[in-house]
């Protein structure tokens, strides 16, 4: 199971270009996708319901059968599937057997049951990792792509242009400050496109003069584009000297309603949209 576990992992991992620093939870949430373990889940339970929905006497037998005798036994396909339906806060298998649903509906209730566990867990891991600041977490749901990944266009440059965002995202892009303190070296690492000042984030996206003309191609733009919705009087509330906004609007603008109240999930996405280009 272990070795099933580090491979979908990796798989995940792979397909987002993400290193092996980022985040478990963070690989699993900006896909949507869940941990191997779930997916085993999913299968258990619609081998019950074709279990219990089948008309055959033999199987209905062996049902109740193995749910008087082995009730207890953690070796029984029973047991242990009550174990999980327990896990996700669903019916017993006498509930369900006494009043059996659809296997449409089945399906829908068992997928959000899971779905909703596993997006408790994993923003609760997601919360706990100090380099996933900058990542709206509480929006991360299974069954939904971020949309640094939902938006992209099918080009290869825009792929490549996202899995920099999504590193951006999960604090795994390497700055002289990380290199600097992954080495342990008390001298201040500079920029090596500018040899002005300290490489960090900010500098990185905001300050560096030797990406100022990659810049003037795209702020102007994604400003404009926020001043249609919130009005210039909000843009200066807000953004005026307040690099850090700024910062965050680049790398997440879905986290910018907590700080204007009047951009929602919806316009936030559609400014994400005509954004792409803004990765430096």
């Amino acid at each position: 199971m272990s070795e099933l576990k580090q491979f979908h992992l990796k798989t995940l991992r792979c397909f987002q270009s993400q290193t092996i620093r980022t985040a478990t939870a963070a690989v699993y949430m900006l896909l949507g996708a869940l941990p191997v373990e779930a997916e085993i889940h999913k299968k258990q339970l619609s081998l019950l319901y074709s279990i219990l929905a089948s008309e055959n006497t033999k199987l209905k037998n062996l049902l109740e059968r193995q749910m008087t005798v082995n009730a207890r036994n953690s070796d029984s396909f029973f047991s242990r599937t009550q174990e999980i339906l327990m896990y996700y806060n669903l019916p017993t298998i006498s509930e369900f057997k006494d009043q059996l649903s659809s296997k449409i509906q089945w399906k829908k209730d068992i997928n959000r049951s899971i779905a909703d566990k596993w997006s408790t867990i994993l923003q609760k891991e997601m919360e706990e990792k100090s380099t996933l600041k900058r990542c709206n977490i509480q929006m991360l749901k299974i069954h939904e792509v971020h949309p640094v990944w939902r938006t992209l266009p099918p080009l290869t440059f825009e792929v490549k242009k996202a899995n920099i965002k999504a590193r951006f995202l999960t604090g795994t892009y390497l700055l002289q400050e990380h290199i600097q303190r992954f080495t342990g070296n008390t001298e201040e690492q500079k920029c090596q496109l500018c040899q002005i000042e300290k490489e960090d984030m900010l500098h990185f996206m905001l300050r560096c003069p030797a990406l100022n003309e990659q810049r003037q191609k795209v702020l102007p733009e994604l400003k404009q584009r926020i001043v249609n919705t919130i009005g210039q009087k909000k843009w200066h509330e807000h953004f005026n000297g307040n690099k850090e906004l700024l910062m965050q609007t680049i790398i997440d603008c879905t986290k910018l309603e907590k700080n204007i109240p009047t951009i929602n999930q919806e316009t936030a996405i559609e400014i994400e949209k005509n954004k792409q280009k803004a990765v430096l």
